[in-house]
C-alpha cells in the first residue's frame, strides 16, 4: 500500500462522528490534539458543527472535519500513527 493512502471517505452522522473523533484522537501517539495549528510538531484539531469558525469553510464541511498540520516528525511515523489510530477505532481496515 502507498504510504500516502491512509484515509478513505466515510459518511457518519454528527453524533457518531463526534464519538469516533474523540476515540480516534485519543489513540494518536505522535500527533497531538490542539486547539490551533502551527508548530514544529504534528497537530490535529476537530472543528465540529457548532464551531464558530465554520463560516470560513464551504458548506459541505459544516458537519465537522479535522484540520491537520504536519510537523517535522518522520513521515513514516506520522503515517503509522494515523493508521494505528484509524484501525483502533475501526474507521478503516488497512493492510
Amino acid at each position: 500500500m502507498d504510504r500516502n493512502t491512509v484515509f478513505r471517505q466515510e459518511r457518519f452522522t454528527p453524533v457518531t462522528m463526534w464519538t469516533q473523533k474523540q476515540r480516534f484522537v485519543s489513540h494518536l501517539k505522535v500527533i497531538t490534539s490542539a486547539v490551533s495549528l502551527g508548530h514544529d510538531e504534528s497537530l490535529i484539531v476537530f472543528l465540529g458543527e457548532n464551531d464558530e469558525r465554520q463560516y470560513l469553510y464551504p458548506e459541505k464541511f459544516h458537519n465537522g472535519f479535522f484540520r491537520f498540520s504536519v510537523g517535522i516528525e518522520d513521515v513514516d511515523d506520522i503515517t503509522a500513527d494515523l493508521r494505528q489510530a484509524l484501525q483502533a477505532v475501526k474507521l478503516v481496515a488497512l493492510e
